[in-house]
């Protein structure tokens, strides 16, 4: 064979016919810019890593419960509230505001907090509820609330109130 007939594959150093698509010693590919099987693992692999990681991590959240919020509702506790009242356009409102503080070593999101109102001999006269789907409490930090409910009792019958975190997630656990 003359040197015009033949080639030297790139990749295992043979020779070749000029014409060969495929050396048939190694299988490269031997046309330009055709994306080789040689190639294509470097690139496929840690993109097929990033895609199983991705994968492992959604599956664990969905499949995981999370850490258990009543194992730890000792050490959510509301550190400041008051009441104030208002009139608006459906009625008169009580809006609760106030201070939440987490001694726990984990963040809670999708926080629902209760609201008992008391009358003078400490009787229930009316509750509010609300849930905070956007608001995240850090571990070992504070986050402000504030709930608002119509009024169903004149504003005498509230004497004093009371505030519970009735319930939240765990800031990890997806959705």
């Amino acid at each position: 064979m003359s040197d015009q007939e033949t080639k030297t594959c790139k990749v295992c150093a043979e020779t070749i016919k000029a014409a060969a698509k495929l050396c048939p010693h190694c299988r490269h590919d031997q046309r330009r810019g055709v994306l080789n099987p040689i190639h294509f693992n470097w690139v496929a692999w840690p993109f097929l890593l990033l895609i199983a990681i991705g994968c492992l991590t959604v599956f664990s959240r969905l499949v995981l419960p999370g850490k258990d919020f009543s194992k730890v509702r000792d050490q959510i506790s509301v550190t400041s509230s008051s009441m104030q009242f208002s009139s608006g356009v459906k009625g008169r409102y009580i809006t609760t505001v106030g201070m939440v503080s987490n001694a726990s070593n984990y963040a809670w999101k999708d926080v629902q907090m209760e609201v008992r109102y008391l009358n003078q001999k400490g009787k229930l006269v009316d509750v509010g509820s609300e849930w905070f789907s956007d608001v995240v409490i850090q571990p070992r930090s504070e986050s402000a609330f504030k709930i608002r409910t119509l009024a169903d009792q004149e504003e005498s019958a509230y004497a004093s109130h009371k505030v519970v975190v009735r319930t939240a997630r765990d800031i990890n656990r997806w959705p």
